[in-house]
């Protein structure tokens, strides 16, 4: 993952550290390990524009998408930049890329934008607060 960084040397091993957990956690399908990434009342806006509010609504979300529509996707990041919002708030901006196969269907692959915030104001953990990933992928070229 190419990273650029405006973060002081200690959040930015947290912090990378905390996004290379979530894409462990999404790329094992394992919607426990990929909700406890969040704060307790954080937004996450899928691709597909589905909004999820607080820990228990992203749970449910990731849980049915990890069981029912992405059982074999595999996402990753690259070209994120991450800066300060406040000493103790980070956001990232970057490119996602998802691909998934289905025995009975072709591969697919998606390309999009995510901007990410983190925050260890309640915890002193850095905790993501916030998700929205945007689909940049043209379905109907495909």
């Amino acid at each position: 993952m190419n990273l650029t960084s405006l973060l002081l040397p200690e959040d930015l091993a947290a912090v990378n550290e905390l996004i290379a957990s979530y894409l462990e956690a999404w790329n094992g399908h394992d919607a426990s390990a990929f909700t406890d990434h969040f704060s307790e009342y954080a937004e996450f806006t899928d691709s597909m524009n589905q909004v999820a509010i607080g820990k228990p609504a992203i749970h449910r979300l990731i849980d049915f998408q990890f069981r029912v529509t992405h059982t074999t996707a595999q996402i990753g990041f690259d070209e994120l930049y991450l800066r300060y919002l406040q000493p103790d708030m980070v956001i990232g901006t970057g490119k996602w890329s998802f691909s998934t196969e289905k025995a009975a269907a072709p591969a697919r692959s998606y390309v999009g934008v995510v901007h990410m915030i983190c925050s260890k104001r309640d915890t002193n953990e850095w905790k993501i607060i916030f998700v929205h990933s945007l689909d940049r992928s043209n379905p109907y070229l495909s």
